[in-house]
């Protein structure tokens, strides 16, 4: 069932985030008037008045406003990467929770994962099955499911970006998605280091986690502080230590899906909540994201406006789609990076991920 905030202010938010925040602050102002004690009314009103120019009333109104209710402090886990951005303005800061906050309510599910563990694909996949064809809309999940009042939202999310920031400043506090069912897709971090590896080098994320500088092989990056092993496995150790905080929280493993597709696809939609999906759309969709058919799809940049699109230089270790197997890295990972990788895997990841421990 979908979250559900009183009209009013559920109409301030919209507006506000449509940027229409004159409309937004009549809204917010009518609410407080009329005796209403409400944070978001307030919070909405000292974002509108900075817009307007009124800096330091805005500012000693949120300021007010954080001594009485920090609950929407909890939805500030991308400030972080907005400091590594260099974007770190008054204004970036709390448009950014409100937005996160928002985006949470929402929303009943939220499939995380760190980047190269196969969200791509699980998406696409639960778009299809959701429209019975392929069709650009199909990735957008979001929108997708948001639109439809039969349908739960979904949401897909790289949670705080931990891989475009130094590791000490991922996020470790979840309690944002208290309310949330949270599917955890998570591959090898063997795997996952050497494709991130690839986008990070390729596909423009050294750029958006401001570390242009980087011109490392594979082996310094494994070991890089911004994105690299370490980084992989405090963002997956968070989240078996927070696993608990989400309303519901369930694991999928990229080998499991690639594996037997259409059992953890069938598995996934009913923890999103389509009860006994139906298994002629579930194998349709497993059959139209084959893998050979995803990198057509992004050679053809089917999806237009997204991530998934070829690289200008054409260079196939640069799509987004690039192989897919499972143990990949060995042909990529020398001996000496390997024993590393492992050594480290054996001694800093939760035991919750055992089975990506002790491997040869």
């Amino acid at each position: 069932m979908k979250h559900i905030l009183p009209n009013s202010l559920n109409l301030m938010l919209t507006l506000y985030l449509e940027d229409q925040f004159s409309h937004a602050y009549d809204i917010a102002e009518r609410i407080l008037t009329a005796d209403q004690p409400s944070g978001l009314a307030m919070y909405v009103k000292a974002l509108c008045l900075h817009r307007f120019g009124q800096h330091n009333l805005s500012a000693n109104l949120m300021l007010e406003l954080e001594n009485k209710e920090a609950a929407l402090n909890a939805y500030d886990f991308r400030y972080p990467l907005l400091l590594q951005q260099g974007n770190s303005g008054w204004l970036q800061r709390y448009h950014s929770r409100l937005e996160q906050f928002y985006r949470c309510y929402h929303t009943d599910g939220f499939v995380i994962s760190y980047p190269k563990s196969g969200r791509t694909w699980l998406r696409l996949m639960i778009g299809i099955y959701l429209l019975k064809e392929v069709r650009a809309e199909a990735i957008e999940i979001y929108e997708l499911t948001s639109n439809n009042p039969d349908w739960p939202t979904v949401d897909v999310s790289h949670d705080d970006y931990p891989m475009w920031k130094p590791v000490d400043s991922i996020v470790a506090d979840k309690t944002a998605y208290q309310h949330n069912r949270v599917l955890l897709l998570v591959r090898d971090p063997r795997d996952v280091i050497v494709s991130f590896y690839f986008q990070y080098t390729k596909r423009g994320d050294k750029k958006l986690a401001n570390d242009s500088s980087f011109n490392g092989s594979m082996a310094d990056f494994i070991r890089h502080d911004i994105g690299g092993l370490p980084s992989i496995v405090r963002f997956m150790n968070i989240w078996a230590q927070q696993r608990h905080v989400p309303d519901s929280f369930q694991i999928c493993r990229y080998e499991s899906l690639r594996n037997k597709p259409a059992d953890e696809l069938t598995k996934v939609l009913e923890f999103l909540g389509w009860i006994n999906p139906d298994p002629e759309h579930v194998k349709n969709a497993v059959k139209q994201c084959e893998f050979s058919r995803m990198k057509k799809m992004e050679k053809k940049n089917k999806f237009k406006n997204t991530r998934l699109s070829p690289p200008k230089d054409g260079d196939p270790e640069g799509y987004k789609v690039r192989k897919g197997v499972v143990g990949g890295y060995r042909k990529y990972l020398s001996d000496e990076d390997i024993r590393w990788v492992n050594d480290y895997l054996n001694a800093h990841l939760d035991d919750y991920f055992a089975y990506y421990k002790n491997l040869a």
